[in-house]
């Protein structure tokens, strides 16, 4: 049965959703590590079966519910009723909803619609499994009181093994960052070192390079339990820096920390539980 909010109504999964779905998600997540590539079958073949990372859609329609406006979906919600090792709680594991002025609203619809169906089935208690980067679940689980968790670090035993390597991987992305900054402009050479790893990121003409000679411009040395937070994204330079474990040396190193910033920024975070190993 659909739920009406607002504007928009609430209804179980129906087969052939998913293609909008996977679109939806897609755009949903863009704003958080950029573009996703999740098909409809990819996204449909998620929940085929109960496991420990989310709910059957084939035994249970009402674990993926989805927010109509007219014809078009703007928004869905995945809860699994019956998650591994906590029989007495549901967990909404997926929340997304389409970029315009109703999104909170649309959010919002789902998690009361989400906590209404727990009820009803005997739960005592709802988790929401999702960013707390999220800003559009944060602020509705504000407003329905919910307490938030405090959580390990989002990088786990990670090491990077191979700096050159690893920064040739994303050079694009980092040439990218670079022209889109206000140091689109900066040429020089930046050397990074980790312990007995370095390598050197030299911006020219033609864009950012990975390698170079002669002596860096920059400077920078980073902890080794610290590489991995800034590669990936999960610390910010200054956080860094701050904390002792990034040292920079240059000319003018309020200038370094700004250009460091624009190559390695801060990224908001979100991984659906479906997706986890």
């Amino acid at each position: 049965m659909a739920r009406t909010a607002g504007q928009f109504s609430i209804r179980s999964f129906r087969e052939g959703d998913e293609r909008a779905l996977a679109r939806l998600f897609n755009e949903y997540v863009a704003g958080f590590f950029g573009p996703a590539h999740l098909t409809p079958a990819a996204w449909r073949s998620q929940f085929e079966r109960q496991s420990w990372t989310g709910p059957s859609v084939n035994a249970d329609r009402e674990c993926v519910r989805v927010a109509t406006r007219g014809d078009e979906i703007v928004g869905c919600a995945v809860t699994d009723y019956q998650p591994v090792a906590t029989a007495k709680g549901a967990i909404i594991q997926e929340l997304c909803a389409i970029a315009d002025e109703d999104a909170a609203d649309i959010v919002d619809a789902l998690v009361a619609d989400a906590e209404e169906r727990a009820l009803s089935r005997g739960k005592t208690f709802i988790r929401i499994d999702i960013s707390q980067e999220d800003g559009h679940v944060g602020q509705v689980c504000e407003g329905r009181g919910y307490h938030r968790r405090s959580t390990a670090p989002d990088v786990f035993m990670a090491a990077v093994t191979d700096l050159e390597g690893f920064l040739g991987d994303i050079a694009d992305e980092l040439n990218l960052r670079l022209q889109e900054s206000e140091f689109r402009a900066w040429r020089g050479t930046i050397g990074l070192a980790c312990g007995e790893q370095s390598c050197r990121l030299t911006a020219r003409e033609g864009g950012l390079t990975i390698g170079g000679d002669g002596d860096a411009d920059i400077s920078v040395s980073v902890q080794a339990e610290a590489l991995p937070l800034l590669l990936f994204a999960r610390a910010s330079v200054g956080e860094l820096y701050v904390q002792d474990a990034l040292g920079v040396e240059a000319t003018d190193r309020e200038r370094a920390l700004g250009l460091l910033e624009a190559l390695f920024p801060r990224v908001p975070i979100y991984l659906p539980r479906a997706q986890w190993w």
